[in-house]
């Protein structure tokens, strides 16, 4: 099991990064189909561009799904007791995400940290950010 020891974080301290290979459209499909979310959107460009958009986006849960990996990079996600992440901007295929974790804060009454996840778009564009919150030993 993965647990971060409170007493070898420090704000401001990255604890984890990871690249994501670029969006494909056949990623979007399959997780429409593992989602139940089939908002044409995300997979019929001619539709996309009907609603105003300049193609097809990604699903934001799918780049929350993302975060969560990373979490699971470096705990175990039993030891989560919050998760809080707010889009930005959003993600069209063809672009590779950078995911970070960065220590936000320490909060020693209860040993647990409070996480800064990120995922970034090619350009440094933030596509979604937000918390999470892990008891540490």
């Amino acid at each position: 099991m993965l647990q971060l020891s409170f007493e070898s974080l420090q704000p401001k301290q990255e604890i984890a990064r990871l690249r994501k290979d670029p969006i494909t459209h056949a990623q979007l499909v399959r997780y429409a189909g593992a989602s139940g979310d089939f908002n044409p959107i995300h997979n019929d460009e001619t539709f996309a561009r009907s609603q105003g958009l300049d193609g097809t986006i990604a699903h934001g849960m799918l780049i929350m799904g993302m975060l969560g990996q990373l979490v699971s990079s470096f705990t175990d996600p039993t030891l989560v007791s919050a998760i809080e992440v707010k889009f930005a901007n959003m993600t069209k295929p063809g672009e590779a995400l950078v995911l970070s974790a960065t220590v936000k804060k320490l909060q020693s009454e209860d040993r647990s940290a409070v996480i800064f996840l990120q995922a970034e778009g090619p350009s440094g564009d933030v596509k979604a950010k937000g918390d999470v919150v892990v008891r540490c030993s």
